[in-house]
């Protein structure tokens, strides 16, 4: 049965993949953007522009949709802005999500809001759901106080943490961008040793969520890939499986990059958790080099 849906961040890394693959699913799709537009069309989406900072506008466009579920993926991402803007931070990765949580309650709306593997702190490998946040930067805390903002107004809500690749926009380029610059031009490529993640591509990110939100499950769920790898190993084995020379990744630490902000050491996430709910793992690395390969190669 087709799904009307409303997806925030329409135009930007994650929104570019995500709404294509819901019309594609056979749902109906309204993407909210703002600056940028939508690229390319399918008969299933429909663009609006709007400022998701301005709280009337953006519940009248809400209300003038009246979609079935919304899927928040809007906010600001830079870390090192949100250190140096940190009430923006919170208007943006906050505030937004709290006012949207409390719509979506009160018209009974299914609700999607796209948090960050960045709220655990690096406190264990692995962090699952039932471990208790530790954020060290403001970004970090930005989504944190969202994440349970968003849980006090819409218990039924779904929170998704994540940390995910593709190729983005010319206006939001991801990891594997800069990977992909760097190599094809040969110049060396700093990675860190010392940060772990559990990184997913866009494409399979984006199918778990429209099957999250096709279910009837709600609450936290980690929604990364299935390894645990460090920044340099990632570095190495995007190299190596795009048949780049390895050696242009070279080791480094995140204490010598001298960034505005401080960074957790380990953002590693469980999966386990939404793989019983969706009933197929999460993918390997390798498995989401794949998805991606075509948009590179091309």
């Amino acid at each position: 049965m087709s799904t009307r849906y409303f997806v925030t961040g329409a135009s930007g890394l994650l929104g570019h993949f995500l709404v294509p693959c819901l019309a594609m699913g056979g749902h109906e799709v309204v993407g909210l953007t703002n600056m940028h537009d939508l690229p390319g069309q399918h008969p299933a989406i429909r663009q609006v522009k709007g400022d998701i900072t301005d709280r009337q506008a953006l519940e009248g466009l809400l209300a003038a949709e009246s979609p079935d579920v919304i899927i928040h993926a809007a906010g600001m991402t830079s870390v090192d802005q949100c250190e140096l803007d940190p009430a923006r931070a919170r208007l943006m990765n906050t505030d937004v999500p709290a006012w949207i949580a409390q719509w979506t309650h009160e018209k009974r709306r299914r609700y999607v809001f796209i948090s960050s593997d960045h709220v655990t702190g690096g406190a264990k490998p692995k962090f699952s759901e039932d471990d208790a946040v530790a954020p060290v930067n403001m970004y970090a805390r930005s989504k944190a106080e969202a994440e349970t903002a968003v849980m006090a107004s819409a218990p039924d809500a779904l929170v998704v943490r994540t940390n995910f690749f593709g190729r983005g926009p010319s206006w939001r380029k991801s990891i594997t961008d800069w990977l992909w610059e760097k190599a094809t031009t040969g110049e060396s490529i700093p990675a860190f040793t010392d940060s772990y993640f559990s990184p997913i591509s866009v494409y399979g990110l984006s199918q778990a969520i429209m099957d999250l939100s096709q279910g009837t499950a709600h609450g936290l769920f980690h929604v990364g890939g299935a390894e645990r790898v460090s920044k340099y190993d990632f570095a190495r084995r995007f190299l190596e499986y795009f048949q780049f020379d390895e050696l242009l990744a070279v080791p480094s630490a995140v204490k010598d990059a001298h960034l505005a902000a401080p960074r957790p050491v380990d953002m590693s996430m469980a999966v386990d958790k939404v793989e019983r709910v969706l009933g197929y793992g999460m993918p390997t690395l390798s498995q989401s080099f794949e998805t991606i390969k075509n948009d590179y190669k091309r």
